[in-house]
């Protein structure tokens, strides 16, 4: 039990040394790298970064400008139709110089001269 007592007391006078000691000159508190003494950098213009295309635009444009309107899309796997202009077409069918490339549930895709064109189903 004097032996326990002994080392807790060696033990504690070590830790008051270590925390009493004082601290190298190099880890010594210094005002040069204080915030209130730092200069300021010198303001120069940023280049305009380009970005590029707008991700939020569609790839495919809406039929907006064309007057062909999506009245109905019978839809399955092995050959789905489409209702356009009130005529029925198919993939690899063409409607007013468009070719029909894609019909899904609710939407046809058309290519022609100026590209790629997305019809979608209107809501009632």
């Amino acid at each position: 039990m004097n032996m326990k007592r002994l080392s807790v007391v060696y033990i504690a006078v070590l830790l008051l040394q270590f925390s009493l000691q004082v601290p190298p000159a190099s880890a010594q508190r210094s005002t040069e790298g204080s915030l209130s003494t730092i200069k300021p950098l010198p303001r120069t213009k940023m280049p305009r970064i380009r970005w590029g295309k707008d991700p939020f635009k569609p790839l495919i444009p809406r039929a907006m400008e064309f007057e062909l309107k999506l009245s109905a899309v019978i839809y399955n796997r092995q050959r789905p139709s489409a209702i356009i202009d009130d005529k029925i077409v198919y993939i690899r069918d063409y409607i007013d110089g468009f070719k029909v490339i894609d019909i899904g549930k609710n939407y046809v895709i058309l290519s022609g001269e100026r590209g790629k064109l997305r019809l979608d189903l209107q809501k009632p």
